[in-house]
């Protein structure tokens, strides 16, 4: 579980293209499942760096983040209470292409991208009492393509512009979907082969956007992230005014 916010803003740096930046502050905590008695918590950071090019129909985007994770995590065995601060940082890129079909009935967009994430976990020990574990930091990159085509309709209401929107996605993953790391007790190293990540991801998305005249837009989405083995659920809102 986690939760967070997000401050932006956005240049316009010609009549097609407009470039932003980002940070990102929250926390949250997570509990593991088939492993006993493992939870933590959580606060993060991050900057981003973003712009889109569009011309008519079609809309080129990128997006840059840095994201650290500082974890204060707790484990339960047969020695005790082990307790350890693990920090973690996330690198990504991406890019997406787009191009919207305007209908009589909605504008479907078929959009298709590519995006490059790194992971780095520092070395960390867990300590209980007189016992310590030293683990080893682990590094790993994926690679995912997301595609899928998404369905909205603008509807005026006097000087409100509504447009609700229905994304679906499918995300294959390539890359070090599986990491080794290695810890060692009282002398004894000892390697985990840890699953990441699946190896197809699918995601659907439901939002409601509302538009007041050409300066003030708010809206509201909730996005579901699935695969064999991860179930995600998210909700958003946002609030932006132009001038």
């Amino acid at each position: 579980n986690l939760r967070g916010g997000v401050a932006g803003l956005d240049v316009t740096l010609s009549d097609n293209f407009v470039q932003g930046a980002a940070i990102t502050v929250g926390s949250g905590n997570s509990s593991s499942k088939n492993i006993k008695s493992v939870s933590g918590d959580f606060d993060y950071y991050g900057f981003n760096l973003y712009g889109a090019y569009v011309n008519d129909a079609l809309k080129l985007s990128y997006d840059l983040g840095y994201t650290k994770v500082s974890n204060d995590a707790t484990a339960y065995n047969s020695l005790g209470k082990f307790s350890s601060d693990i920090d973690t940082k996330v690198f990504t890129l991406g890019i997406k292409g787009a191009y919207t079909f305007n209908t009589s009935v909605m504008d479907i967009t078929p959009h298709l991208g590519v995006r490059y994430a790194k992971y780095d976990s520092d070395d960390y020990t867990a300590t209980s009492g007189l016992y310590s574990v030293n683990n080893e930091g682990a590094s790993s990159s994926l690679v995912s393509f997301p595609v899928g085509v998404s369905f909205s309709k603008d509807i005026s209401l006097s000087s409100w512009t509504v447009v609700p929107t229905v994304n679906l996605e499918v995300i294959p993953v390539t890359g070090d979907k599986d990491v080794d790391t290695k810890s060692a007790f009282d002398g004894v190293v000892t390697s985990v082969n840890t699953k990441l990540h699946d190896g197809i991801n699918y995601s659907t998305f439901v939002g409601l956007d509302a538009l007041y005249g050409e300066n003030f837009s708010m809206g509201i989405k909730y996005n579901y992230t699935g695969s064999k083995n991860v179930d995600d659920h998210s909700v958003n809102a946002t609030l932006r005014y132009t001038f």
